[in-house]
């Protein structure tokens, strides 16, 4: 759906492009046109804000370029950041190009879901507290058929259809809708979660909650990011609250069976001089990143699938989480839990719930 801004309608897309225009940042964006089937043209408009990043916070103070002749469709990239990983052999390994690929893949799957919202579809119920859309679908063939076209050699696990196999150490891990159930009740706690692992190890991960007009995303050993959009791009970190009984954790019971012990893990986190509140989301992975921007204390799950948390654990860790799963071994692809805050918080979580 296309917004009037300055007098122009405008897509979501030209929308989140302006306004990270408005918010100069000590970091390099680049856009550009792209057709009316999503490919991208090298050769054309490109646009760029060049700047140095040397910090953890963005310098409000940068000049920067505007975005003109918005009547084109065009793409957004992720922020170009100084970094590097290393793989087995001790070589440079450079993920810019994927982690462009997953904001911009992310983007497009969020205008997808939003021409789905609010609109009555059918419901299939794939268990007890399980359930499918059209919406659901729609968007993991959208980034499946992205993946296989720019990465045909990389393996692929996402929620709603088979896993793709290919004998890669690099495997994508997908959530195309994650919060189904909130989506389809009219909540906006819904969001596209897309990370990558490298040797079994999350090396990025995006999230882009479509209705909240909010994108997090961060590498290893990169900075996390949040744009959002009015209030442009900021470097993000996890709360600093160091003492239980003023903490804000929010709870994930995961789909049955086993959603018993959500019961018990909230009656040990309140009890006493426990967690000041507990809250149960429709979205781990929107929860998770809430996690990563201070905007929750900390965050526990029980009997998730990888593509409810992967995309999540590079931004956490970037933003200065601490990561386990529920027996505090640190998180891999794989586990089934997760308890996610700041180390000092994280650890009094732990003693609680266990």
């Amino acid at each position: 759906m296309k917004k009037r801004i300055d007098g122009h309608l405008v897509s979501p897309r030209a929308k989140l492009i302006r306004e990270i225009q408005k918010q100069p940042l000590r970091a390099a964006f680049h856009v550009q046109a792209a057709d009316d089937h999503g490919d991208l043209h090298n050769n054309a408009g490109t646009k760029f804000l060049r700047a140095d990043y040397s910090g953890v916070r963005p310098n409000r103070n940068d000049a920067h370029i505007p975005i003109d002749n918005l009547q084109k469709r065009y793409t957004v990239f992720t922020a170009k950041l100084p970094f590097d990983n290393f793989n087995q052999r001790g070589e440079s390994v450079n993920y810019v190009n994927e982690l462009e690929f997953a904001q911009r893949t992310a983007l497009d799957a969020g205008v997808l879901l939003l021409d789905f919202f609010g609109k009555a579809q059918e419901v299939e119920q794939k268990s007890r507290t399980d359930f499918r859309t059209r919406a659901d679908r729609e968007a993991d063939l959208l980034i499946r058929g992205r993946i296989e076209k720019y990465y045909p050699l990389d393996a692929i696990n996402s929620e709603e259809l088979d896993a793709k196999e290919t004998g890669s150490q690099r495997r994508w891990i997908v959530d195309p809708l994650d919060g189904t159930t909130g989506f389809v009740l009219g909540d906006w706690n819904f969001c596209v979660a897309i990370g990558l692992a490298v040797n079994g190890k999350m090396v990025l991960g995006v999230i882009y909650c479509p209705k909240r007009e909010t994108c997090y995303w961060a590498a290893a050993h990169t900075p996390a990011i949040a744009l959002i959009i009015g209030r442009g791009c900021t470097a993000i970190r996890v709360s600093d609250e160091i003492n239980l009984n003023r903490a804000i954790i929010a709870l994930e019971p995961g789909k049955a069976p086993g959603r018993e012990r959500k019961a018990d893990m909230e009656r040990r986190l309140l009890a006493d001089d426990g967690a000041r509140i507990s809250l149960t989301w429709a979205s781990a992975a929107v929860s998770l990143a809430a996690v990563a921007a201070g905007n929750l204390d900390g965050f526990v799950g029980h009997k998730l699938e990888p593509w409810d948390m992967a995309a999540a654990v590079p931004i956490l860790l970037e933003a200065g989480a601490k990561v386990t799963n529920i027996a505090g071994e640190p998180w891999q692809i794989g586990d089934e839990s997760i308890v996610a805050a700041n180390p000092a918080l994280h650890d009094q979580i732990l003693r609680r719930i266990n």
